[in-house]
């Protein structure tokens, strides 16, 4: 059995390091045409680690989420698409989450649940009201939910063993 699980982790280990090879590889041609290229198959590696493991994903976020912004807004030195990483690995880990559980209905609740839920709805009734466009509503809670999230999938996700 230890043997099994040692093989199964070489073989998504492989498929990560293989995926990194290849967006690497595909990315160096493109480049110099459109940087954006290079951007989505290295993320397609990054969201295939992200969502096998856990441990990985929250590594990643609490690794991504500030250095990348402390990098674009201070330096300039990275192109502000990398920037978003962090809410990509957020909205993977969500999906993961809410696919995992959705039949199961285990989710930990905690005091704030119903004051976050009360602004939500307000901030849905209000861009409404004020006919605010879809994106701009998508991109704003983009912004003001995101840590949000973050807190609920670090709570609820599960965790084996020792986690680092």
């Amino acid at each position: 059995m230890i043997t099994a699980l040692k093989s199964l982790q070489t073989i998504q280990l492989s498929q990560v390091l293989l995926m990194f090879i290849l967006g690497a590889m595909t990315g160096l041609i493109y480049m110099t045409l459109t940087p954006i290229w290079w951007l989505v198959f290295l993320g397609m590696a990054i969201m295939l680690a992200v969502f096998t493991n856990n441990q990985t994903g929250v590594l990643m976020i609490l690794a991504t989420l500030f250095i990348f912004h402390w990098l674009f807004g201070v330096f300039k030195i990275i192109p502000k698409e990398i920037t978003w990483l962090p809410d990509v690995i957020i909205l993977v880990m969500t999906s993961k989450f809410l696919y995992l559980h959705a039949n199961r209905r285990k989710w930990q609740s905690t005091p704030i649940d119903y004051a976050i839920l009360v602004i939500i709805i307000f901030g849905l009734f209000s861009a409404i009201y004020n006919s605010v466009s879809l994106v701009t509503i998508m991109f704003g809670f983009r912004k003001f939910f995101k840590y949000t999230l973050m807190f609920f999938i670090l709570r609820n996700i599960e965790h084996h063993g020792k986690f680092y």
